[in-house]
């Protein structure tokens, strides 16, 4: 039920995405709009790969319930923005420069 739920919110978002950046959607072709989420869904999926067998086995053995959490917040913003840094570059090099769009 859980995952079903999950699943829920990843379409809901992806949904959301692309109301979002219709005009940007319609610029590029279908190949380049099933690479944008594809691209999209990989990094998702690297994410929670990461955070499930890196960020846990590292942080595991430290005993202090805080100072856990802190290393474990910590390497969950390293490993979102190392992700996202290659999101981006993967992104501009499928839709030559169309997406992601200029934040304003």
């Amino acid at each position: 039920m859980y995952s079903f739920v999950l699943l829920l919110v990843l379409i809901a978002v992806l949904w959301y995405a692309y109301q979002k950046n219709k005009e940007t959607f319609k610029q590029l072709s279908i190949g380049q709009t099933t690479g944008v989420f594809v691209a999209y869904g990989a990094a998702v999926a690297i994410i929670v790969a990461a955070l499930y067998y890196v960020v846990q086995p590292v942080t595991e053995p430290i005993a202090n319930e805080l100072l856990k959490l802190a290393a474990r917040f910590g390497l969950l913003i390293i490993v979102l923005f190392v992700c996202m840094f290659f999101l981006e570059k993967v992104l501009k090099k499928i839709t030559n420069g169309a997406f992601p769009p200029k934040r304003r």
